[in-house]
């Protein structure tokens, strides 16, 4: 039994991603050449679980409430769709339909809509066009739904990792929905934020210019002191910011109000970060002394308050089951101490629950009709 990688791309990957590893990726192909439509049962197949394990064989069944699997390794399993990863299970139910059945990939173009897999929910949609679906009219409008949905989800992750100045990782975002996006107005409106992004970039990389400058100058004309002293009362007064949203944000939190409280704690990750990439600049000008002992202490209290942070904010995700939201949060907290218990154990209900949407009702069905 193999495990998988925690991260999960919203992008929809399946369980037959050619970028496993070389003995998954032989299970794909070999699984790709022997499957024939007219058999009830697929051979080569790799069940890719929420737990991260992979489970090497071949599906016996597929059914509503989930699949039968014989393990490689011997003996037969029964697993529930709550338990399969939803990109494998939309691969095993695509595979499972017959070649013309149009109205069997709206169902599970559906499906893909419902659990974020955009690209594999659109090329079902296509194909179902393509098939002559009875109905051409209502695949637009789930196609044109899809759009939508996709686009918000780009925008509101963009916006999220901007809003703790992750400007780089905001664009990225953007630029890898757009890479995959159709053309019109949902594109263009996550087009829209890559002018203010590339603007906020460039000014804070000049801020930064700047300062190392003036640093510099400073030293040089004997007033590094002044400049040191400038640059802690900053650090201060972004640790004083970090703390005020924190508590802004745990007083939403207990008032129930969760969009503020995200909004809060998000501002205070962000201000406690700032002020630690001051204090370690300053640490890195002086080197050693008292000033770089203090400035250390500074930042690893910044960590710690980051950590509390991250950790609450992730415990009101998981309490919500908002996996996905839940999700960077608490890797972000993992990555400032990767040992805290809390985070750790929000981390395994994590991988272990992680629904991206309420799987649906949708009719998984048994050999190749989708109507059963």
């Amino acid at each position: 039994m193999q495990r998988r990688s925690r991260s999960r791309a919203s992008s929809g990957r399946s369980c037959r991603e050619p970028s496993r590893a070389p003995l998954l990726a032989a299970l794909v192909l070999a699984a790709a050449a022997a499957f024939a439509p007219s058999s009830p049962a697929l051979a080569g197949d790799v069940l890719e679980l929420r737990s991260g394990e992979l489970v090497p064989g071949r599906v016996v069944a597929l059914d509503d409430q989930g699949v039968t699997f014989a393990r490689e390794a011997g003996g037969e399993i029964r697993v529930g769709w709550d338990k399969v990863w939803p990109g494998c299970r939309f691969d095993l139910w695509e595979r499972s339909l017959a070649a013309d059945d149009a109205t069997g990939r709206v169902r599970l173009g559906e499906f893909g809509i419902e659990n974020e897999l955009w690209g594999p929910a659109r090329r079902v949609l296509v194909q179902a066009k393509g098939l002559g679906h009875a109905d051409p009219a209502s695949v637009d409008a789930k196609l044109a739904e899809l759009r939508r949905l996709e686009a918000d989800d780009a925008i509101a992750e963009a916006e999220a990792l901007s809003s703790r100045a992750e400007l780089e990782k905001a664009l990225d975002r953007i630029r890898t929905y757009l890479r995959g996006a159709e053309p019109g107005a949902d594109a263009d409106r996550a087009r829209a934020l890559v002018p203010d992004l590339l603007a906020r970039i460039e000014k804070r990389d000049l801020d930064a210019k700047e300062d190392e400058e003036a640093r510099r100058q400073a030293e040089k004309d004997g007033k590094l002191k002044e400049w040191i002293s400038k640059q802690m009362k900053s650090a201060d007064a972004r640790k004083a910011e970090g703390g005020k949203q924190a508590a802004d944000g745990f007083t939403q939190l207990a008032a129930g109000n969760q969009t503020r409280t995200r909004d809060h704690l998000a501002k205070s990750e962000a201000a406690y970060k700032a002020a630690r990439d001051l204090y370690a600049k300053v640490r890195k000008a002086v080197r050693t002394g008292d000033v770089a002992e203090e400035c250390a202490e500074r930042m690893k209290d910044c960590d710690l308050r980051v950590v509390e942070v991250l950790a609450r904010w992730g415990r009101m995700e998981c309490d919500n089951k908002a996996w996905k939201k839940a999700s960077p949060v608490v890797d972000r907290g993992l990555v400032t101490d990767p040992v805290n218990k809390e985070l750790l154990d929000l981390r395994k209900l994590i991988d272990e629950s992680w629904v991206r949407r309420k799987l649906s009702g949708i009719t998984n069905a048994t050999g190749h009709s989708s109507s059963n």
